[in-house]
């Protein structure tokens, strides 16, 4: 099921599981792969729209998990 923001990008998304012939959709895929960042934008932030003289510091952005992996 597509979302409100994919529908508007006229992206094409294909079901979990189904077969797709990517040659023969490759129009498809390449014109969802240049909307990809424009989807960011919609759902968050578009991440070719953040400007590297923005950042403050250098890193990992957010917060580490208290999980440990064993």
């Amino acid at each position: 099921m597509l979302t409100a923001a994919e529908r508007e990008l006229g992206m094409v998304c294909f079901d979990y599981g189904s077969e797709v012939n990517v040659f023969s959709c490759r129009e498809a895929l390449t014109g969802d792969a240049e909307k990809v960042n424009q989807l960011a934008g919609r759902w968050s932030v578009d991440p070719a729209a953040i400007q590297p003289s923005s950042w403050r510091t250098q890193g990992i952005v957010g917060q580490l998990s208290q999980a440990r992996l064993y």
